[in-house]
């Protein structure tokens, strides 16, 4: 998977294995296929919990539309979520149960539940 290094972002995917500055890939609509079917996801299912229409999510995995980071965001989000409801089978790609490990350990570290 092709990660990015963000330094004025909190926890996102791309920090899960940082690479060094002058090894930087750039995440592109192969990773949004990549998150969508590791987890065993529909289209329509995955679209849904990005919050954006079945059409437009298409385009953008099929590359007829500009890909953006708000959409690799959108697309981490809506994998906890659907892990959180039970939607995902086979668990999560290590790189986000990694970022959820890694805020459940911040929390607790604040003394919240």
């Amino acid at each position: 998977m092709a990660l990015q290094y963000h330094e004025n972002r909190g926890i996102d995917l791309f920090e899960a294995i940082p690479l060094p500055k002058d090894r930087l890939v750039q995440m592109d609509t192969y990773d949004l296929r990549f998150l969508r079917t590791g987890a065993s996801l529909t289209k329509p299912v995955f679209a849904q919990a990005m919050g954006m229409p079945l059409r437009t999510y298409e385009d953008v995995e099929d590359g007829k539309v500009e890909y953006r980071p708000i959409h690799i965001n959108a697309a981490q989000w809506a994998l906890v979520k659907l892990c959180a409801d039970g939607a995902i089978p086979n668990g999560l790609p290590i790189d986000v149960e990694s970022i959820i490990e890694r805020a459940h350990k911040e929390i607790k570290k604040r003394g919240q539940p």
